[in-house]
């Protein structure tokens, strides 16, 4: 983990392991949403630079980072993980969060996601950059590759909640 973060001014540029991406807007955000698919077929939505949500290869909720704090999961529920900076170290203070901070947090991620699909699917969005930027003819465009994996994760959380991946390894010095 680096030892001092700062806001990303190019997500389109700088989200090197998700390839198909795209940067969209719709009227109902303030600031563009990236969307990217990793190789192994895992999704990334940036909703500017908070919030983030991660699902593995399944649609199941790895991560997510909002209002500053990253969440990751633990197989039934989230731990929140909040930085806290010396001179000399980073240290990170972990909190499982209870069923109802998690079912509260996971409701506020599918509502933004719910949001953004129904604007995809209305029209309402515009696509502001994507990488690759050109397209290999015979496949599907990235748009079409992104926004169909997108549409298939938030089709599932819309008919039965954010579904938690299994716990992500902690990793040791």
């Amino acid at each position: 983990m680096a030892r001092n973060e700062s806001d990303r001014e190019d997500l389109l540029k700088e989200a090197t392991g998700l390839v198909p991406r795209i940067e969209l807007s719709t009227p109902a955000e303030a600031e563009p949403v990236l969307v990217g698919i990793r190789a192994n077929g895992s999704l990334s939505v940036y909703f500017g630079a908070d919030p983030m949500v991660q699902f593995d290869s399944r649609g199941l909720l790895r991560r997510a980072c909002v209002d500053s704090f990253l969440y990751r999961t633990q197989g039934s529920t989230l731990a929140r993980l909040e930085r806290q900076r010396t001179p000399e170290e980073t240290i990170l203070r972990r909190h499982d969060l209870t069923d109802t901070e998690r079912d509260e947090l996971c409701s506020r991620l599918a509502g933004r996601l719910l949001a953004l699909v129904a604007a995809m699917r209305a029209g309402t969005m515009t696509i502001r950059g994507q990488v690759p930027a050109s397209e290999t003819p015979g496949k599907p465009t990235v748009q079409e590759a992104v926004t169909a994996r997108l549409g298939e994760i938030v089709d599932e959380i819309a008919a039965r909640g954010i579904q938690l991946a299994p716990p992500i390894p902690t990793r040791r010095k």
